[in-house]
């Protein structure tokens, strides 16, 4: 009986060391092979950069944007996420100065918090 009650103590402390190492990391996904940090907070773009975006958006044949938001990963790259008309978001990988927008997968879209 012992034995079990160390078991599980043994057990609910590795839970608990998961659950806290979750919760103080940073969030990363892996974009082309490297992992990416997103602990920079969500914003809304400027005018420039609203801008600059829809035309990607634009020249990509891209579905518009109801509603948009930016994380900045490295300068001048970031993840945009986009709400479209059905209310789902959806996450770009966009480099502006290099006319560069890619829609990211779905696995990593699933990584992803979106908004609030």
């Amino acid at each position: 009986m012992k034995f079990f009650k160390y078991i599980l103590i043994v057990v609910f402390v590795l839970f608990l060391t998961k659950v806290c190492n979750r919760l103080i990391e940073p969030e990363t996904v892996m974009i082309a092979g490297e992992e990416v940090s997103l602990e920079n907070p969500w914003r809304k773009p400027t005018e420039a950069e609203n801008l600059i975006f829809s035309k990607l958006v634009f020249s990509k044949e891209l579905d518009k944007c109801e509603d948009l938001f930016l994380k900045e990963i490295y300068k001048n790259t970031y993840i945009a996420a986009c709400k479209k008309a059905n209310k789902k978001w959806n996450f770009y990988y966009v480099m502006p100065y290099e006319n560069d927008i890619t829609g990211l997968s779905s696995e990593v879209e699933d990584d992803i918090t979106p908004p609030n």
